[in-house]
Protein backbone atom coordinates (compact mmCIF):
# COMPACT_ATOMS: atom_id res chain seq x y z
CA UNK A 1 0.00 0.00 0.00
CA UNK A 2 1.13 3.57 -0.66
CA UNK A 3 3.12 5.00 2.21
CA UNK A 4 3.97 1.63 3.76
CA UNK A 5 7.54 0.55 4.39
CA UNK A 6 9.03 -1.71 1.72
CA UNK A 7 10.84 -4.84 2.89
CA UNK A 8 13.10 -7.24 1.04
CA UNK A 9 15.13 -10.33 1.87
CA UNK A 10 18.70 -11.08 0.87
CA UNK A 11 18.44 -14.79 1.60
CA UNK A 12 15.88 -17.58 1.54
CA UNK A 13 13.06 -16.94 3.98
CA UNK A 14 12.65 -20.68 4.44
CA UNK A 15 16.06 -21.30 5.98
CA UNK A 16 16.44 -21.57 9.76
CA UNK A 17 17.83 -18.52 11.54
CA UNK A 18 21.42 -19.61 12.04
CA UNK A 19 21.78 -20.57 8.36
CA UNK A 20 20.18 -17.32 7.17
CA UNK A 21 22.48 -15.30 9.41
CA UNK A 22 25.50 -17.32 8.25
CA UNK A 23 24.57 -16.60 4.62
CA UNK A 24 24.04 -12.91 5.25
CA UNK A 25 27.27 -12.56 7.18
CA UNK A 26 29.24 -14.34 4.44
CA UNK A 27 27.61 -12.79 1.37
CA UNK A 28 26.33 -9.39 2.55
CA UNK A 29 28.77 -8.65 5.38
CA UNK A 30 26.25 -7.84 8.08
CA UNK A 31 24.75 -9.63 11.08
CA UNK A 32 20.97 -9.49 10.86
CA UNK A 33 19.07 -8.67 14.04
CA UNK A 34 15.57 -8.29 12.58
CA UNK A 35 12.48 -9.28 14.58
CA UNK A 36 12.50 -12.79 13.17
CA UNK A 37 16.22 -13.42 13.65
CA UNK A 38 15.93 -12.15 17.23
CA UNK A 39 12.97 -14.41 18.05
CA UNK A 40 13.82 -17.98 19.18
CA UNK A 41 10.51 -19.19 17.71
CA UNK A 42 10.98 -17.34 14.39
CA UNK A 43 7.69 -15.45 14.73
CA UNK A 44 5.97 -18.58 15.98
CA UNK A 45 6.88 -20.71 12.96
CA UNK A 46 9.60 -22.72 14.75
CA UNK A 47 11.54 -23.16 11.53
CA UNK A 48 14.72 -23.80 13.54
CA UNK A 49 13.20 -25.74 16.42
CA UNK A 50 13.68 -29.36 17.41
CA UNK A 51 11.52 -31.63 19.51
CA UNK A 52 12.80 -32.52 22.94
CA UNK A 53 13.58 -36.22 23.25
CA UNK A 54 13.63 -36.03 27.06
CA UNK A 55 10.04 -34.91 27.66
CA UNK A 56 6.70 -35.18 25.91
CA UNK A 57 5.83 -31.59 25.03
CA UNK A 58 9.13 -29.76 24.97
CA UNK A 59 10.50 -27.76 22.06
CA UNK A 60 14.19 -27.01 21.81
CA UNK A 61 14.90 -23.39 20.89
CA UNK A 62 17.96 -21.16 21.02
CA UNK A 63 18.56 -19.25 24.24
CA UNK A 64 19.91 -16.38 22.10
CA UNK A 65 19.37 -16.61 18.32
CA UNK A 66 21.80 -13.73 17.70
CA UNK A 67 24.64 -15.71 19.27
CA UNK A 68 25.75 -18.57 17.03
CA UNK A 69 27.29 -20.39 20.00
CA UNK A 70 24.35 -19.99 22.39
CA UNK A 71 22.94 -23.01 24.20
CA UNK A 72 19.67 -24.46 22.94
CA UNK A 73 17.12 -25.20 25.67
CA UNK A 74 13.91 -27.17 26.03
CA UNK A 75 10.84 -25.08 26.80
CA UNK A 76 9.45 -27.69 29.23
CA UNK A 77 12.37 -29.43 30.93
CA UNK A 78 16.01 -28.87 31.83
CA UNK A 79 17.44 -30.47 28.70
CA UNK A 80 20.01 -28.40 26.81
CA UNK A 81 21.91 -28.82 23.57
CA UNK A 82 25.14 -27.18 22.49
CA UNK A 83 25.12 -25.21 19.25
CA UNK A 84 27.71 -27.48 17.65
CA UNK A 85 25.58 -30.54 18.47
CA UNK A 86 22.56 -28.91 16.85
CA UNK A 87 24.56 -28.12 13.74
CA UNK A 88 25.63 -31.76 13.50
CA UNK A 89 21.98 -32.82 13.59
CA UNK A 90 21.20 -30.36 10.82
CA UNK A 91 24.15 -31.61 8.78
CA UNK A 92 22.89 -35.20 9.01
CA UNK A 93 19.39 -34.18 7.92
CA UNK A 94 20.78 -32.10 5.05
CA UNK A 95 22.71 -35.14 3.81
CA UNK A 96 19.43 -37.08 3.78
CA UNK A 97 17.74 -34.33 1.77
CA UNK A 98 20.66 -34.24 -0.68
CA UNK A 99 20.20 -37.98 -1.21
CA UNK A 100 16.52 -37.35 -1.82
CA UNK A 101 17.32 -34.77 -4.47
CA UNK A 102 19.66 -37.22 -6.20
CA UNK A 103 16.90 -39.78 -6.85
CA UNK A 104 15.91 -39.79 -10.52
CA UNK A 105 12.55 -41.54 -10.32
CA UNK A 106 9.81 -39.20 -9.09
CA UNK A 107 7.71 -41.99 -7.63
CA UNK A 108 10.69 -43.13 -5.58
CA UNK A 109 11.25 -39.54 -4.43
CA UNK A 110 7.71 -39.51 -3.02
CA UNK A 111 8.29 -42.71 -1.12
CA UNK A 112 11.68 -41.57 0.20
CA UNK A 113 10.34 -38.13 1.17
CA UNK A 114 7.44 -39.55 3.15
CA UNK A 115 9.84 -41.95 4.85
CA UNK A 116 12.13 -39.05 5.73
CA UNK A 117 9.30 -37.09 7.35
CA UNK A 118 8.43 -40.11 9.48
CA UNK A 119 12.08 -40.79 10.31
CA UNK A 120 12.61 -37.35 11.84
CA UNK A 121 9.13 -36.89 13.27
CA UNK A 122 10.40 -37.27 16.84
CA UNK A 123 13.43 -35.02 16.23
CA UNK A 124 12.32 -32.02 14.18
CA UNK A 125 9.54 -29.59 15.01
CA UNK A 126 6.66 -30.14 12.53
CA UNK A 127 7.39 -26.76 10.93
CA UNK A 128 11.16 -27.18 10.91
CA UNK A 129 12.80 -25.86 7.75
CA UNK A 130 13.82 -29.33 6.61
CA UNK A 131 10.26 -30.64 6.98
CA UNK A 132 9.05 -27.60 5.08
CA UNK A 133 11.49 -28.33 2.25
CA UNK A 134 10.40 -31.96 2.00
CA UNK A 135 6.72 -30.99 2.01
CA UNK A 136 7.34 -28.55 -0.81
CA UNK A 137 8.95 -31.35 -2.81
CA UNK A 138 5.98 -33.63 -2.18
CA UNK A 139 3.26 -31.19 -3.23
CA UNK A 140 4.96 -30.82 -6.60
CA UNK A 141 5.04 -34.58 -7.15
CA UNK A 142 1.65 -35.74 -5.88
CA UNK A 143 -0.56 -35.46 -8.93
CA UNK A 144 2.32 -35.64 -11.43
CA UNK A 145 4.70 -38.51 -10.72
CA UNK A 146 4.15 -41.84 -12.45
CA UNK A 147 1.73 -43.88 -10.37
CA UNK A 148 0.76 -40.74 -8.46
CA UNK A 149 -1.10 -38.73 -11.10
CA UNK A 150 -4.46 -37.27 -10.14
CA UNK A 151 -6.11 -40.14 -11.99
CA UNK A 152 -4.17 -42.56 -9.76
CA UNK A 153 -4.50 -40.85 -6.40
CA UNK A 154 -6.95 -42.43 -3.94
CA UNK A 155 -8.82 -40.11 -1.61
CA UNK A 156 -6.34 -40.70 1.19
CA UNK A 157 -3.51 -39.28 -0.94
CA UNK A 158 -5.67 -36.40 -2.14
CA UNK A 159 -6.20 -35.58 1.53
CA UNK A 160 -2.47 -35.97 2.09
CA UNK A 161 -1.65 -33.39 -0.56
CA UNK A 162 -4.26 -31.03 0.89
CA UNK A 163 -2.69 -31.46 4.33
CA UNK A 164 0.82 -30.81 3.00
CA UNK A 165 -0.25 -27.66 1.17
CA UNK A 166 -2.04 -26.28 4.22
CA UNK A 167 0.98 -26.99 6.43
CA UNK A 168 3.15 -25.07 3.98
CA UNK A 169 0.71 -22.16 3.84
CA UNK A 170 0.71 -21.94 7.63
CA UNK A 171 4.43 -21.18 7.49
CA UNK A 172 4.36 -19.18 4.26
CA UNK A 173 1.60 -16.85 5.47
CA UNK A 174 3.97 -15.70 8.22
CA UNK A 175 7.33 -15.73 6.45
CA UNK A 176 6.38 -15.03 2.81
CA UNK A 177 2.93 -13.42 2.96
CA UNK A 178 1.19 -11.57 0.18
CA UNK A 179 1.36 -11.89 -3.58
CA UNK A 180 4.48 -13.86 -4.43
CA UNK A 181 5.12 -16.80 -6.72
CA UNK A 182 6.05 -19.22 -3.92
CA UNK A 183 2.77 -18.73 -2.10
CA UNK A 184 0.89 -18.54 -5.39
CA UNK A 185 2.21 -21.92 -6.49
CA UNK A 186 1.25 -23.56 -3.19
CA UNK A 187 -2.28 -22.21 -3.58
CA UNK A 188 -2.36 -23.50 -7.15
CA UNK A 189 -1.24 -26.94 -5.98
CA UNK A 190 -3.91 -26.88 -3.26
CA UNK A 191 -6.95 -26.15 -5.40
CA UNK A 192 -6.83 -29.31 -7.53
CA UNK A 193 -6.96 -32.01 -4.82
CA UNK A 194 -9.71 -30.13 -2.95
CA UNK A 195 -11.80 -29.99 -6.12
CA UNK A 196 -11.24 -33.65 -7.03
CA UNK A 197 -11.88 -34.83 -3.47
CA UNK A 198 -15.12 -32.83 -3.29
CA UNK A 199 -16.26 -34.24 -6.62
CA UNK A 200 -15.48 -37.77 -5.44
CA UNK A 201 -17.50 -37.28 -2.26
CA UNK A 202 -20.43 -36.03 -4.32
CA UNK A 203 -20.22 -39.04 -6.64
CA UNK A 204 -20.12 -41.38 -3.62
CA UNK A 205 -23.26 -39.71 -2.28
CA UNK A 206 -21.43 -38.42 0.80
CA UNK A 207 -22.35 -34.77 0.15
CA UNK A 208 -25.23 -33.05 -1.62
CA UNK A 209 -25.05 -30.55 -4.46
CA UNK A 210 -25.18 -27.54 -2.14
CA UNK A 211 -22.20 -28.81 -0.15
CA UNK A 212 -20.36 -29.52 -3.39
CA UNK A 213 -21.06 -25.97 -4.53
CA UNK A 214 -19.77 -24.61 -1.23
CA UNK A 215 -16.54 -26.60 -1.58
CA UNK A 216 -16.14 -25.47 -5.19
CA UNK A 217 -16.57 -21.88 -4.01
CA UNK A 218 -13.68 -22.48 -1.61
CA UNK A 219 -11.64 -23.80 -4.54
CA UNK A 220 -12.50 -20.67 -6.54
CA UNK A 221 -11.32 -18.48 -3.67
CA UNK A 222 -8.03 -20.38 -3.41
CA UNK A 223 -7.52 -20.29 -7.16
CA UNK A 224 -8.29 -16.57 -7.26
CA UNK A 225 -5.53 -15.92 -4.72
CA UNK A 226 -3.15 -18.03 -6.79
CA UNK A 227 -3.99 -16.08 -9.93
CA UNK A 228 -3.50 -12.73 -8.17
CA UNK A 229 0.04 -13.79 -7.24
CA UNK A 230 1.12 -15.66 -10.37
CA UNK A 231 -0.31 -13.19 -12.86
CA UNK A 232 2.39 -10.75 -11.71
CA UNK A 233 5.11 -13.05 -13.05
CA UNK A 234 6.60 -12.83 -16.53
CA UNK A 235 4.06 -14.57 -18.81
CA UNK A 236 6.97 -16.29 -20.57
CA UNK A 237 8.16 -17.86 -17.31
CA UNK A 238 6.92 -21.19 -15.94
CA UNK A 239 5.14 -19.52 -13.04
CA UNK A 240 3.66 -16.84 -15.27
CA UNK A 241 2.39 -19.45 -17.70
CA UNK A 242 0.76 -21.35 -14.85
CA UNK A 243 -0.81 -18.07 -13.78
CA UNK A 244 -2.40 -17.75 -17.21
CA UNK A 245 -3.65 -21.34 -17.05
CA UNK A 246 -4.99 -20.75 -13.55
CA UNK A 247 -6.86 -17.66 -14.73
CA UNK A 248 -8.56 -19.72 -17.43
CA UNK A 249 -9.41 -22.47 -14.96
CA UNK A 250 -10.84 -19.92 -12.56
CA UNK A 251 -13.16 -18.51 -15.20
CA UNK A 252 -14.35 -22.02 -16.12
CA UNK A 253 -14.98 -22.81 -12.47
CA UNK A 254 -16.94 -19.61 -11.94
CA UNK A 255 -19.05 -20.42 -15.00
CA UNK A 256 -19.71 -23.91 -13.61
CA UNK A 257 -20.76 -22.47 -10.26
CA UNK A 258 -23.42 -20.37 -11.98
CA UNK A 259 -24.99 -23.56 -13.35
CA UNK A 260 -24.98 -25.40 -10.02
CA UNK A 261 -28.39 -25.30 -8.34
Amino acid sequence: MEGEEIFTSYTSALLPTFLRRDNLSYSKYFDCDCARCSDPTELGTHLSSLKCTKCDNGIIISSDPLDAEAIWKCTHCEFTLRADALRRIYTVVQVEINRLNAIDSKDLVIQAAEKLLKQYKSVLHPNNAFNTTVRHTLIQLYGRAEGYTYEDLPDILLERKIELCKQLLKVTDVLKPGKNRFRGMILYELHVPIMIFARNKYQYGEIDIQTLKKEFEEVASILSEAVDALILEDPESVDGNIGQIAAGSLQELRDSLKDMK
